[in-house]
């Protein structure tokens, strides 16, 4: 028969299984919660190359707007802008020559 003592190590035993369980497989045990950190930790290195790149485009649009020599020189250079009375000169090297008589050719 069993006694009363062997009992009581059975029922403590499978109530420290039962816990042991829930800490290490549960949806808020161990190995949750780890993998929760490692997607925090990549989220918020996302958010920190954003950052990163609003801050260089804000430090961009404040230049922009108190600086208007910024504004032309942006303009000069990506879009061809030229001053009034200024001359505009464009230089045709012999390839470039070649290479536009092949595109009217065709």
């Amino acid at each position: 028969m069993i006694s009363r003592y062997t009992l009581f190590i059975a029922v403590l035993f499978i109530g420290i299984v039962a816990l042991q369980y829930d800490f290490w497989w549960s949806k808020t045990g161990f190995f949750a919660t780890h993998e929760l950190n490692g997607q925090v930790s990549v989220k918020q290195q996302k958010n920190n190359e954003l950052l990163a790149r609003n801050m260089h485009w804000y430090a961009e649009i404040v230049s922009l707007r108190q600086n208007d020599s910024v504004l032309e020189g942006m303009a000069r250079a990506n879009l061809g802008f030229i001053k009034n009375g200024e001359v505009f000169y464009q230089i045709v090297t012999p390839q470039d020559k070649k290479v536009a008589l092949q595109e009217d050719s065709q």
